[in-house]
C-alpha cells in the first residue's frame, strides 16, 4: 500500500482528470489511507456519482454533498489549500453553490447544519416548497430583525461565515477554524507540537505537561478524528536478580562442572562452586541431559562431553549477555534459551513497554496550517467580568455531544420515583392519602366490598390465606350485620342481595389484601355526612396467588382512588382518569363497558401506546353498587372509584418487557435507569 505522500503525488500526476477509473482509484485509496471507510462504492465523497458537464469538467453528482462528514470537509479543505486535489472536482453545477445564489447558499447552509451534527443528508437538492422552511432558521430571522435593511445573500454569507464555511472564489466549503474554536487549552498545547514529534514521550517533554494530560488531550483530538492514535506492547526479556549475578559469576552448571578436577561428592561440589540447594539440584538435571557428568560410587565425574562445554560458551550464557532483547525479534537460538531459562529461578524477566505514537490525520494537517491562538475563554470567572477581558475574547464553543465519562450518582430506586410522581398527581388534584395494613380479614378485603363467600376469588388459587394467625378481629358488631344482611337480602339497598346464608367465620380469615380497595372500604366506612365531599387514593402494594411470569407477580402495585360525593356521575369518573393519563404521558385515553362484582356500572380503562401504535389495558373502574356503600356510609351517596396496576403503567415508560425486571435488583440497570421525567 502506498504512502499518503505517494498517493497525492499521484494526484497530481494525473494529466487528463477525464481519466475517471483512475481518478476514482487514486481518490479511494487516499480516503481508504485517511481511515474512512468504504461503504458501498463510496468513500464518503460519494465518488461514484462523479460525472461530467457539458464542458467536459468533473462535477459532482446530485447526492455527493451528501456523503460527506464533518471530518471529510475538513480534509478536502486541506487537499484543496495545499493544491493536491484538483478544485475542478467541485465544478459549479445546479446542485452545488453559484455565486450571488440565495437559493444555493441556503442550501448548503442546510445540509451544513446536518453535516456539523455528524447526520448523514441524503438530500441534497432543496426543493422551492422547503426553501420557506429553510428561510425559518433561526440565526437568518435573528439577523433579518436586526438588520431589515441588508440583503438576504449577505447575511446567509454572515451565517456561513459565522459556522466556519469558507469562501474560496465562488465556492463555499467547510473550514478548520471552528473546530479550532472548540479545542481545550490541552489539545491547544498538544497539537502544535505534532509538529515536532509525533512520539508519546517527546510530546510530553516539549509540552512540559504531565502524562496523563497529555494522554486526555490526544484522546480528545482523536476523537475529532484530528490525529489517530497508535498503542503498541512491546514485551522485553532483561536480566533479573540471579541473571545479574550469574553474568558475572558465571552459570550455576559451569561453575558446577569447574571444580571436577577430581571425583567429588556432591556436598564437596557444593562448598567449593558456592552453590545453594535450588542451584545445585538445577545443575544435576542440566548436565545429566547434556551427559556432561556421571555417578560412581557416590561420587560425580566429568565426562568428556563436560569437558568440551567446559572449552565454548553456552547458548544460555550468550543469550543473557544480549540482554535486553525484545521477544518478538528474537532468533531461533534465542527463543531455546529464553524457554530454558524463564522457568528457572529469578534469571530472567520480562516486562511490558508501551509504545504510543501518533498518526496526523488529514483534518490535522488542515489544522496545523491555522494559527492556533489561545485568545478564548473557558469559562467565566469574576475577574473575567470585572476586566471585561470578555470583549476582547471569543468563548470556547463546547461540543456537547462528545464523550464524557458516565456519572451514576444516588437516586430513588425508579419505581419509587414514579411512585412519588403519582402520589404528587392526586394530591395536587386535591386528594387525601389512603394507609393501611397489607394483613387484612377477608371482612374487608370482600365482605365488605359485596363478594359472595362463594365466589372463586376467595379461593387458595387466588388468595394468600394466613395459617397463624388463620383468624382475625371484626369491626363493631352494627356494621357487620349491616354488611351480612346485604349479602343475604340486599340490606335498604332494594336489591335481593346474594340470597344466601353468610358466615361469620369465613369473614374472620385473615389473609394478604389482594387489592387496595380494601382502604376504600375502611375510608368510607370512617366518613361521616359532614366529610362529604371527600377525595381518596392510595398506591400500595397487594398480594396475588398468581403464576409468575413476564406479566404476572405475586406483589404488585395498586394506584387505587375514590370521590364520594352526591353530585358525581360517569362523566367526572371518566374526566379523573383522563387527567391522571395525561400527566403519566399518555394523551389518549377511552373507556369501555366491563363487569366488576362491586361496581355498577362498571369500565375498563384503555391508553394508546404511540409508539407500539394500539390500544393497552391499565385498570378497572366504576361506581360502588348500594351494596357495598350503603353498609359502610349509611346511606345511598355516588362513590367513584378506580384501580390502576403501576407496573404496566410505568414498564413502557422504562422499556420493560417483562414485568419482573422492575423488581430484579440489577446494580446495571439501576444505574442505567433513566430518571422519570414527564
Amino acid at each position: 500500500m502506498k504512502t499518503l505522500e505517494e498517493l497525492t503525488k499521484d494526484l497530481e500526476n494525473i494529466e487528463d482528470t477525464k481519466d475517471s477509473r483512475l481518478f476514482h482509484k487514486v481518490m479511494g485509496d487516499i480516503f481508504t489511507e485517511i481511515g474512512f471507510k468504504k461503504n458501498y462504492d463510496s468513500y464518503g465523497i460519494a465518488v461514484r456519482t462523479w460525472n461530467y458537464d457539458n464542458n467536459g469538467n468533473p462535477i459532482l453528482g446530485q447526492n455527493a454533498l451528501s456523503g460527506f462528514n464533518f471530518e471529510q470537509i475538513g480534509a478536502i479543505n486541506f487537499l484543496i489549500e495545499t493544491s493536491k486535489f484538483p478544485v475542478d472536482y467541485f465544478t459549479r453545477t445546479e446542485n452545488f453553490v453559484k455565486e450571488n445564489s440565495f437559493f444555493d447558499i441556503v442550501t448548503l447552509y442546510k445540509n451544513f447544519l446536518y453535516l456539523r451534527e455528524g447526520v448523514y443528508n441524503s438530500k441534497f437538492i432543496m426543493s422551492n416548497s422547503e426553501l420557506n422552511f429553510t428561510k425559518n432558521i433561526v440565526d437568518f430571522n435573528n439577523l433579518k430583525r436586526n438588520h431589515p435593511h441588508t440583503k438576504e445573500e449577505e447575511l446567509l454569507d454572515l451565517i456561513l461565515k459565522n459556522n466556519g464555511i469558507l469562501k474560496k472564489g465562488d465556492l463555499y466549503f467547510f473550514g478548520p477554524r471552528s473546530i479550532l474554536e472548540t479545542l481545550h487549552p490541552l489539545e491547544r498545547k498538544v497539537l502544535p507540537v505534532l509538529k515536532e514529534s509525533t512520539s508519546f514521550e517527546e510530546i510530553v517533554k516539549l509540552t512540559n505537561l504531565q502524562e496523563v494530560e497529555v494522554m486526555r488531550a490526544l484522546q480528545w483530538l482523536e476523537n475529532k478524528n484530528i490525529i489517530k492514535i497508535n498503542k503498541k506492547v512491546n514485551k522485553i526479556i532483561s536480566l533479573d536478580k540471579n541473571g545479574e549475578i550469574y553474568i558475572k559469576k558465571g552459570l550455576p552448571e559451569r561453575r558446577f562442572l569447574q571444580v571436577l578436577e577430581k571425583e567429588l561428592t556432591l556436598n564437596e561440589v557444593k562448598q567449593k562452586a558456592v552453590l545453594n540447594d535450588n542451584e545445585i539440584q538445577i545443575s544435576l538435571g542440566i548436565l545429566k541431559k547434556k551427559a556432561a557428568i556421571i555417578f560412581e560410587n557416590n561420587k560425580i565425574k566429568i565426562t568428556q562431553n563436560g569437558k568440551n562445554l567446559l572449552n565454548k560458551e553456552l547458548l544460555e550464557e550468550q543469550f543473557i549477555k544480549k540482554l535486553p532483547l525484545y521477544i518478538d525479534n528474537l532468533k531461533d537460538e534465542d527463543k531455546y534459551s529464553f524457554n530454558e531459562l524463564k522457568s528457572r529461578k529469578e534469571i530472567i524477566k520480562v516486562n511490558e513497554e508501551k509504545i504510543i505514537t501518533i498518526d496526523i490525520l488529514l483534518l490535522g494537517h488542515s489544522l496545523l496550517q491555522q494559527k492556533i491562538t489561545s485568545n478564548f475563554i473557558d469559562s467565566i470567572t469574576p475577574e473575567i467580568i470585572k476586566n471585561q477581558e470578555w470583549k476582547s475574547k471569543k468563548f470556547r464553543r463546547y461540543d456537547v455531544k462528545i464523550n464524557v465519562p458516565k456519572i451514576y450518582p444516588a437516586k430513588r430506586h425508579f419505581v419509587n420515583e414514579a411512585i412519588r410522581y403519582i402520589k404528587q398527581i392526586w394530591l395536587d388534584l386535591g386528594f387525601q392519602e389512603m394507609n393501611g395494613q397489607m394483613l387484612q380479614t377477608s371482612f374487608w378485603n370482600f365482605d365488605a366490598l359485596f363478594t359472595a363467600q362463594d365466589h372463586p376469588v376467595r379461593d387458595l388459587q387466588d388468595t394468600f390465606f394466613i395459617k397463624d394467625p388463620s383468624k382475625g378481629k371484626l369491626p363493631i358488631k352494627e356494621l357487620v350485620n349491616k354488611v351480612k344482611l346485604a349479602h343475604e337480602n340486599g340490606y335498604k339497598t332494594g336489591s335481593k342481595g346474594w340470597q344466601y346464608s353468610w358466615n361469620i367465620e369465613e369473614a374472620k380469615k385473615n389473609c394478604l389484601r389482594t387489592h387496595t380497595t380494601v382502604l376504600s372500604a375502611r375510608t368510607i366506612s370512617q366518613l361521616k355526612k359532614l366529610d362529604l365531599p371527600a377525595r381518596y387514593f392510595s398506591v400500595g402494594k397487594c398480594f396475588r396467588n398468581e403464576t409468575l411470569d413476564w406479566a404476572h407477580l405475586h406483589e404488585l402495585i395498586q394506584v387505587e382512588g375514590i370521590v364520594v360525593d352526591e353530585n358525581v356521575n360517569l362523566r367526572h369518573l371518566i374526566g379523573y382518569l383522563k387527567e391522571f393519563f395525561k400527566k403519566m404521558g399518555f394523551s389518549r385515553v377511552r373507556v369501555r363497558p366491563a363487569y366488576f362484582p362491586y361496581t355498577e356500572p362498571s369500565a375498563e380503562i384503555d391508553v394508546f401506546h404511540p409508539i407500539k401504535k394500539k390500544w393497552i389495558e391499565l385498570g378497572g373502574s366504576g361506581i360502588f353498587r348500594p351494596e357495598m356503600v350503603v353498609p359502610l356510609l349509611g346511606h345511598d351517596v355516588p362513590v367513584l372509584a378506580w384501580g390502576l396496576g403501576l407496573e404496566r403503567t410505568i414498564s413502557e415508560y422504562y422499556n420493560i418487557n417483562d414485568i419482573r425486571d422492575l423488581y430484579k435488583n440489577d446494580l446495571q440497570q439501576l444505574k442505567q435507569m433513566k430518571l422519570w421525567l414527564k
